[in-house]
């Protein structure tokens, strides 16, 4: 049976997942967005009351740039594709931006 601390999860006693994601932070969270886009039944479990509860938290939302990456490196190539999947995304479900500058 799938339970929680407040019972049990939804779908009931015979619930069946495809995938399930340890651990609600930044990055739990993203994997299982990106992973209910598919014909998947996703279960997101985490040890806390909610998402984002532990080191999440304490976010600061400011985004490394990348200022010291060397151009042509794999860092580098790693900071231009974060900034447009992230630029997308904040498109995409309404969440502000703004560039200042690093």
């Amino acid at each position: 049976m799938s339970v929680s601390r407040r019972g049990p999860l939804p779908g009931g006693r015979d619930a069946a997942y495809d995938v399930v994601v340890v651990g609600a932070g930044v990055v739990g969270c993203a994997i299982a967005r990106a992973l209910a886009r598919h014909r998947l039944r996703v279960a997101l479990v985490d040890a806390a009351d909610d998402v984002g509860e532990g080191s999440s938290k304490a976010n600061t939302a400011i985004l490394h740039t990348g200022f010291d990456a060397v151009p042509g490196t794999l860092e580098a190539g790693l900071v231009r594709a974060g900034h447009r999947l992230l630029t997308a995304y904040a498109a995409e479900t309404g969440i502000p931006v703004e560039p200042v500058g690093a």
